[in-house]
């Protein structure tokens, strides 16, 4: 029998947890979460980017990306091109 590992990567944290300093929100689509480990990897993907703090949602195969920053859709998908992800939907939150 031959074991398996499953590797899954190390949580990057956003240096800024808090979202009251984020005055920019996007909610996003990403396509190809399965598993609570793509959840990790696509939040690793954005919270490595400075002035990013994300929260990605299984069930909805979502996140909210909070940024100091205006961010275009271009930018978003930038961040999941290194990944096996693709962003489907691009929205600002007006709260």
């Amino acid at each position: 029998m031959r074991n398996t590992m499953i590797s899954i990567a190390a949580k990057v944290s956003a240096e800024d947890k808090d979202i009251s300093h984020y005055p920019y929100r996007y909610r996003i689509g990403i396509e190809g979460m399965v598993c609570a480990g793509c959840v990790r990897n696509a939040e690793n993907a954005f919270n490595r980017g400075e002035g990013i703090l994300a929260k990605a949602e299984l069930r909805s195969k979502t996140a909210v990306i909070y940024s100091k920053n205006p961010l275009e859709r271009r930018q978003a998908a930038e961040f999941l091109s290194g990944t096996t992800y693709t962003l489907t939907d691009f929205r600002e939150v007006k709260e």
